[in-house]
């Protein structure tokens, strides 16, 4: 369920991480030189993630972590363009348009830090139940599983991408200012709606994840007990 949601996040961030250059330049018509900025606002939310996510760990089962972070996520990728479509977001060049960009990234992000500090997390709870199943220690297999998901639905966020930019009639040639209201409209729904699914879909994986603190620490207690009688009779 972990890894599965973890596909789905990665279907909805390496969806909207290419094509952030197109709607910030098309879509926003923001200056070009503007879109560097954008990588300051991720730094932050990593460091605010590093300490929400413990305090959250804390109060929380992961459970509850995971779901919250997702449906951060999921509201950050479809808000601005979803203001927009509805008509109550500022226009391209309101003063006030950049730093409501720039906070709805760093929302994102932060979303995004939590629900990877926590998988990893949780993974770790995986790996002391199946050891509890199968008398066998096996982060590493976990671990690496997650990397390879993690290679894989970056490949897939790039394929979407350049298939949704095809379909929607995107040309290589546009000119910011000159694009027609109906490729606008079909960037927009790529940039929002479509990303907007698999986060959905990502929740209800992370909605199925079992192991809450009172498992855990049943779990842990088991171990010890286990590891206590080896050690005796070793």
């Amino acid at each position: 369920m972990l890894l599965m949601g973890l596909v789905c996040l990665g279907a909805a961030t390496g969806l909207r991480e290419n094509l952030s250059s197109f709607m910030y330049l098309f879509f926003w018509e923001l200056p070009e030189y503007t879109l560097r900025w954008f990588a300051l606002a991720s730094p932050p939310a990593y460091i605010l993630a590093f300490i929400l996510t413990a305090r959250m760990h804390a109060r929380f089962d992961k459970r509850e972590t995971l779901i919250g972070a997702m449906i951060l996520i999921a509201a950050m990728a479809v808000f601005p363009v979803g203001c927009r479509f509805l008509g109550i977001f500022p226009e391209n060049g309101d003063p006030g348009l950049f730093p409501l960009l720039m906070l709805g990234v760093f929302l994102f992000y932060c979303g995004v830090a939590v629900l990877t500090i926590t998988v990893m997390s949780a993974l770790a709870d995986v790996a002391d139940q199946h050891e509890i199943e199968t008398h066998r220690r096996q982060e590493g297999i976990f671990y690496s599983a997650r990397t390879f998901f993690g290679k894989l639905t970056t490949a897939l966020g790039l394929f979407l991408a350049g298939v949704g930019l095809d379909v929607i009639g995107f040309e290589a040639q546009s000119v910011p200012g000159e694009v027609s209201a109906d490729v606008l409209v079909g960037l927009g729904v790529l940039d929002a709606i479509v990303p907007f699914i698999p986060a959905a879909v990502a929740i209800f994986f992370y909605g199925s994840y079992r192991i809450d603190k009172q498992k855990h620490a049943d779990i842990r207690a088991e171990l010890d007990q286990r590891r206590a009688a080896e050690g005796t009779m070793g």
